[in-house]
């Protein structure tokens, strides 16, 4: 739970400091068509998705009808301030 507050406060801080121009900026991975910071942050929370779900597949083959309750359902603090370029 510790890690899960140290990664939780320093997505907080990476969120509230992005503007659209950094959201379309380079994200810092090569390639053959660098993806945009904007396109990092949905691809990273697509791929956290993924491994909630694996990880509630394990459990539930290890326990048979357990339910996990997962630790949290938002952020305590309140949601990052809305910036204008979401709104659009």
């Amino acid at each position: 739970m510790e890690y899960a507050e140290v990664v939780r406060s320093k997505a907080v801080r990476m969120i509230v400091q992005e503007t659209e121009a950094s959201l379309a900026g380079p994200s810092g991975y090569g390639g053959r068509r660098p993806p945009t910071r904007v396109e990092m942050h949905v691809y990273n929370i697509r791929h956290i998705q993924h491994h909630t779900g694996q990880l509630s597949a394990c459990i539930r083959r290890v326990a048979p009808g357990a339910d996990p309750r997962w630790a949290g359902t938002g952020w305590p603090e309140g949601p990052p301030a809305p910036r204008t370029f979401l709104a659009r």
